[in-house]
């Protein structure tokens, strides 16, 4: 009676301790968010990346790596100047491979922004669509390292609907002192007014339309690594059937 009592609680023991490992497992929540998901060619615009939902253990996470790589259709070459840390985080960047590696001079085991990028568009490409991606995510602590899922970001090479309003206001405030009509001024304000409120119009919708895309994809890749988890499920069931085994062949000596 005593045997059988002893291989019933190494049974538990074993299976409590993988039950234990998988509830624990370590994993973070990697994002990219553009200032503006819209920009004007020759100019810029910064991404940032932020890690949240951080089960990391008591002590947090010091270092993070990632590969970069971007639409070159779009986008002028970046290089280690291009590349911030943020909240005390010192980035390096390999050019020639894309990867990006931060560290942090003690532990980081809140949300926080930890990077931001700049990009630069080129001349020639307005209308077109250009991508922003960060891939092989990993993070470590003292203990492990720990793997995200990979992130991307769309951005639309377009005019900026400020500076086309500042400059049919400028034009508007031209025509009406130039022009002695009044009845020819107020005509030119009221065609403009008009299109000004068409063109903001388009631009809303296109915008509303270009960014909900991107969050779409960002939130249907944002899945945390569940890779560990499998392989602990699949020990358990060889570790029960093992025990089992033992335990059939123990009762059938003993009869004997």
């Amino acid at each position: 009676m005593r045997k059988k009592l002893a291989i019933i609680m190494v049974m538990l023991v074993l299976v409590t301790t993988l039950l234990v490992t998988t509830v624990s497992a370590s994993s973070f929540t990697a994002t990219i968010t553009p200032n503006r998901t819209t920009v004007a060619e020759s100019n810029e615009v910064v991404v940032t990346i932020r890690v949240s939902n951080l089960d990391v253990g008591t002590t947090g996470i010091n270092t993070f790596e990632g590969v970069l790589s971007y639409s070159t259709q779009i986008f002028e070459t970046i290089n280690a100047d291009s590349i911030e840390g943020n909240n005390g985080w010192q980035p390096t960047y390999n050019q020639d491979n894309g990867k990006i590696m931060l560290y942090k001079q003690g532990f980081l085991n809140e949300d926080a922004d930890i990077v931001q990028i700049t990009f630069k568009t080129k001349t020639n490409v307005t209308g077109k669509t250009g991508d922003i991606k960060l891939t092989d995510i990993k993070a470590s602590n003292t203990g492990e390292t720990i793997e995200a899922s990979s992130i991307s970001t769309r951005i639309t090479v377009g005019t900026q609907n400020e500076s086309g309003n500042m400059a049919n206001s400028t034009a508007n405030k031209t025509n009406t002192n130039a022009t002695p009509s009044k009845i020819n001024t107020t005509t030119n304000i009221t065609r403009n007014v008009t299109n000004n409120t068409n063109t903001n119009n388009n631009a809303q919708s296109s915008y509303v339309n270009t960014n909900t895309s991107t969050q779409n994809s960002t939130q249907e890749e944002d899945i945390p690594y569940t890779g560990a988890s499998d392989n602990i499920m699949r020990a358990i069931f060889v570790v029960l059937v093992i025990a089992g085994i033992f335990y059939f062949k123990y009762e059938s000596i003993k009869e004997k």
